[in-house]
């Protein structure tokens, strides 16, 4: 049953705030308005799957994708200039895809005993597989602009633990590929924004009545936008494109194993009980409040229809579909 799957999103959002997941997993209650960096970076992975998954013009297909979206103007020609970046920066890059969005259902086990839970199975999808030599699960990451990706950075350090990394892999050999690690894609949205017109009462002029640096007169079309962020990406790949093997041991496997079985168990108490805790520090994230603040505070109610809607099930992101986006043996570019 679906109401009995965990996913890493279902263990990460119970982790940040228990009743948030009451929220989105027990009401099934979601916010009609979705969160522009959640948008945005469903656009990037529709994207990228269409680009890994077209057999020729791979950067056409994506492209037909993000213009086809109903994304906003501004986020459509952002993301269009970062998958076009992308497809220069890793287009020579060989791989074998062998599976893309491959979707995956296990047992939950109990590592101290090897049993698997009566009550909950693990599921989730896996961006890719790909070889090259060796099997590598694939994952690709839509990052803020704010989060440092150059090698060594923290962001590198805390996939160590990364439960998602562990459990995918995990989830890979259970498929059948004897995976070595996972290849793992980071695309960091660009700092630079569009330029707007200086108010009036700020405009500084020089002695030829032009503006000083960093001042303007109007606001910068689309399409200067879109130049000179197509130039900053060209000028700074490693600022936008990091790529990384991250590599797990038994011991790490094992510690990931019990992170989410003792999450689930965590669950399972808040279910008996009836007790869903909130969390303060899991309010305001990326700048931004929590999808049900306002429930929290008493502003609106979680049965409010204009701000938030029925899920259809828990887990929207994994889907009824089998796995078909399996490929031959041919080598091609990935």
């Amino acid at each position: 049953m679906m109401s009995n799957i965990l996913t890493i999103s279902a263990d990460r959002c119970y982790r940040a705030c228990p009743r948030q997941y009451y929220f989105r997993y027990v009401k099934l209650r979601r916010p009609i308005v979705i969160a522009r960096p959640l948008s945005f970076g469903a656009l990037g992975h529709k994207a990228l799957e269409a680009w890994f998954t077209a057999e020729n013009n791979r950067l056409t297909a994506a492209l037909k994708v993000i213009n086809l979206s109903d994304a906003n103007e501004l986020d459509r020609a952002i993301m269009s200039e970062l998958v076009t970046g992308y497809d220069c920066r890793w287009a020579d890059s060989l791989y074998k895809p062998v599976a893309i969005e491959k979707q995956f259902e296990m047992p939950l086990i109990n590592p101290a005993t090897g049993h698997s839970s009566k009550i909950w199975t693990v599921a989730g999808k896996i961006d890719g597989i790909v070889s090259l030599h060796l099997n590598w699960i694939l994952e690709y990451k839509f990052v803020s602009s704010s989060i440092d990706i150059q090698p060594g950075s923290t962001y590198w350090l805390k996939l160590q633990i990364d439960p998602q990394i562990s459990t995918y892999i995990n989830a890979a050999e259970k498929l059948g590929y004897d995976v070595a690690g996972c290849i793992y894609d980071v695309i960091r949205k660009p700092r630079i924004k569009p330029y707007t017109a200086t108010p009036f009462d700020e405009r500084k002029y020089k002695k030829d009545s032009s503006l000083y640096a960093k001042q303007h007169a109007e606001d910068e079309s689309l399409e200067e936008y879109r130049q000179r962020l197509h130039e900053d990406i060209a000028a700074n790949p490693d600022a936008y494109y990091q790529r990384g093997e991250v590599f797990r041991n038994r011991i790490e496997e094992r510690e990931a194993a019990y992170d989410l079985w003792y999450g689930a168990r965590n669950i399972r108490q808040s279910e008996k009980d009836g007790i869903w805790p909130r969390n303060p520090n899991g309010c305001w994230q990326y700048q931004r409040a929590c999808d049900y603040w306002p429930v929290c505070v008493g502003e609106a109610s979680i049965d409010d229809n204009i701000r938030y809607r029925t899920a259809e099930n828990p887990h929207e992101e994994l889907t009824d579909r089998s796995n078909e986006n399996e490929y031959n043996n041919e080598t091609v570019p990935f």
